[in-house]
């Protein structure tokens, strides 16, 4: 009598689930108040419905076999505020004649499938031309022809698949960035011409007593000044250790190497040879390639 009861129990129980799966969405899984009916699956809306058409016309219908409930509903938002092009042009990161890059912040991006599908929309929309997507911070990098689809289209078309984007946290980010370029030239604009002062005692042909005795003591003043440049220099240090890690050579490890071959060498110098060391050519390489960041 156990063993019936027990099998009635598990065919209850999957019967159940299988209901459960039936009244929600194909697409997001979210549940379904007024079905909308596309072959042998159900929708909760028309903008799913769409969605999965689309799909399934691009022969991406893979995307739903990696997840069971893979989607987002699209959110119809208004962006008719990005027609206005200077404020456009402040959220891209680059823009030349043909080709624009923008790191677009989705919240709705949650599993393997949003990868997939974000990933193949090169092959779904013409002017994508590529996409990377970090699933940890949940945002894509896209570079597109704005002569064939504009910022506007290219939000709206994500917020259509689901995926609408977060530009309070874009304008927030590059503010703060810039804002931060702004305190890292500031910083090494500060160290520059202080030690440029202090080295002044190097250039002048001077029997000065006061400037010989003084100038040993400049010296450790400017290497101590130094060491504060690796505050705005610390990106390329970050980014040397990722191509280091990643068995690759980028241009930031060369600059790296540069900057820690003067220090070393300057350090040589004051510390045991009794020279004034390189402390100028180093606060001045860290400077001008602030500026040029900048």
């Amino acid at each position: 009598m156990s063993y019936f009861y027990l099998r009635f129990s598990v065919i209850l129980f999957h019967t159940s689930n299988f209901a459960e799966m039936k009244d929600h969405c194909y697409h997001c899984g979210d549940p379904i108040e007024t079905p909308v009916t596309q072959g042998d699956h159900l929708f909760c809306c028309t903008g799913c419905s769409l969605v999965y058409q689309l799909l399934n016309d691009k022969g991406l219908s893979d995307f739903y076999t990696l997840n069971s409930r893979p989607g987002s509903k699209p959110v119809d938002t208004n962006f008719d505020y990005l027609k206005d092009q200077t404020l456009t042009e402040q959220l891209l990161d680059f823009r030349d004649d043909q080709y624009s890059s923008i790191e677009l912040s989705l919240p709705s991006i949650h599993c393997s499938s949003c990868i997939y599908l974000l990933e193949q929309l090169p092959s779904i929309r013409e002017g994508i031309q590529n996409i990377r997507v970090n699933f940890f911070k949940k945002n894509a990098r896209i570079l597109f022809r704005h002569d064939t689809i504009n910022l506007l289209e290219l939000v709206q078309f994500l917020s259509s698949l689901g995926y609408t984007p977060n530009l309070s946290t874009k304008s927030s980010q590059k503010n703060k960035k810039k804002t931060l370029t702004d305190y890292k030239l500031g910083l090494a604009f500060f160290v520059f011409g202080n030690v440029m002062l202090y080295s002044l005692p190097e250039y002048i042909d001077n029997e000065d007593p006061f400037l010989i005795e003084i100038t040993p003591f400049l010296r450790y003043i400017n290497m101590l000044l130094c060491l504060i440049l690796y505050l705005p220099s610390q990106h390329y240090f970050t980014s040397s250790l990722r191509a280091i890690s990643q068995r690759k050579i980028n241009t930031d490890l060369l600059i790296t190497i540069g900057i820690i071959t003067l220090f070393i060498r300057s350090f040589i110098e004051v510390v045991f040879l009794d020279l004034s060391g390189y402390w100028d050519s180093l606060a001045g390489l860290i400077f001008f390639l602030s500026t040029g960041q900048w």
